[in-house]
């Protein structure tokens, strides 16, 4: 019998609940009910999990990476657009872009 370390098994410990954690956000997001109290950084944090996932185990987990980062993207972009309406709110009246 094969001799398993112990940070071995609590390190695929870790990332089975990693997994399952990003099975279960991913779900919420497809299915339109991601809750909306998370923040940019545990969004950045789920991306970048879900990417390590991909790596270590394989393109049958690319589903998950591709929803968090669809959102990120989102999220960046509704960022953005919120900086854009702050600037054009600051002008003086009768300025021209």
């Amino acid at each position: 019998m094969a001799h398993t370390d112990e940070n071995e098994v609590i390190g695929r410990s870790h990332v089975s609940e990693n997994v399952q954690e990003i099975r279960k956000r991913s779900e919420q997001l497809r299915m339109g009910s991601w809750p909306m109290s998370y923040t940019h950084d545990e969004l950045r944090r789920a991306r970048y999990i879900a990417a390590r996932v991909v790596d270590q185990f394989g393109d049958r987990f690319l589903p998950l990476f591709k929803v968090l980062d669809a959102e990120m993207q989102k999220c960046e972009t509704v960022r953005e657009r919120i900086k854009f309406v702050l600037q054009e709110g600051r002008r003086q009246p009768g300025q021209q872009s």
